[in-house]
């Protein structure tokens, strides 16, 4: 059953490049601009952070691009927010900011009471983006603190 699901999935991506191939064959024939759209050179899953080596150019058709990402410095350093395939051009919505504390790792506690400024070492008890409210253990009391994430490996407690 594995194998038959694996050759369906292989022949809807054929004839997905297929139809994609007639549809770029039918715009150029009928003077359709193109455009270079930075796509990836391999299938890239979920949470993996985009680098430039991971990126290539290939050619589309221009009324094809609403709401893609067409420059690289637009899609570098940004995360997989899904399973992503190559050759496509990337979407909005398929790639999100990069975590910026992850579960288990230590993190600077930024605690700031009227005027006071304080740090300790903490570790995060959850993943967070910037501005995401995490959970994080104080190693120093040992105590459950909830911060906003405020930076890599940052959390600020008020």
């Amino acid at each position: 059953m594995l194998h038959f699901h694996n050759m369906l999935k292989t022949a809807l991506l054929i004839a997905t490049v297929a139809m994609f191939l007639v549809a770029a064959h039918m715009a150029k024939a009928k003077g359709v601009d193109f455009v270079d759209v930075p796509v990836l050179k391999d299938v890239v899953r979920m949470g993996t952070v985009i680098t430039p080596d991971m990126l290539e150019y290939k050619e589309f058709p221009e009324t094809s691009l609403n709401n893609v990402y067409k420059e690289v410095s637009s899609i570098v350093g940004k995360e997989a927010g899904t399973n992503l395939r190559y050759g496509f051009p990337l979407r909005d919505g398929q790639l999100i900011e990069p975590l910026a504390v992850h579960r288990g790792d230590p993190v600077l506690l930024q605690f700031n009471k009227k005027g006071i400024a304080l740090t300790a070492e903490g570790k995060s008890l959850s993943d967070g983006h910037k501005g995401d409210v995490v959970d994080v253990l104080n190693t120093s009391s040992n105590k459950r603190v909830q911060g906003i994430v405020s930076g890599n490996n940052a959390v600020t407690v008020n």
